[in-house]
């Protein structure tokens, strides 16, 4: 992934991605955001294909996949490459899980 996300949104793209290739659409970060914000969120229980979003200190909210339990998938804006990471090593100040209807 190139990084052509919007700033205050990292790894959206990615996340949008990987649901088209599901055969479901993302269509905007702030829509994604205002669900999660609504549903209850445990980041420490995730299912595999939820919609994790990691609030950072500055603000900014990184868009990831979960995999299941701690784990995460997301786009690395240094490197381009998609990397899993686990959340209990993973800075942020909040964490909102947005769950499809599918799921």
């Amino acid at each position: 992934f190139d990084g052509g996300d919007d700033p205050s949104c990292p790894g959206f793209s990615f996340a949008q991605y990987a649901y088209a290739r599901a055969g479901a659409g993302l269509t905007e970060p702030g829509r994604v955001y205002e669900e999660a914000l609504a549903q209850e969120n445990d980041a420490t229980m995730l299912t595999g294909g939820e919609v994790v979003l990691l609030q950072r200190s500055d603000g900014s909210l990184l868009f990831t996949i979960g995999l299941g339990g701690t784990r995460v998938a997301y786009a690395d804006a240094a490197t381009g490459f998609v990397v899993s990471g686990d959340l209990t090593s993973m800075e942020y100040v909040n964490a909102y899980v947005w769950k499809p209807s599918a799921l």
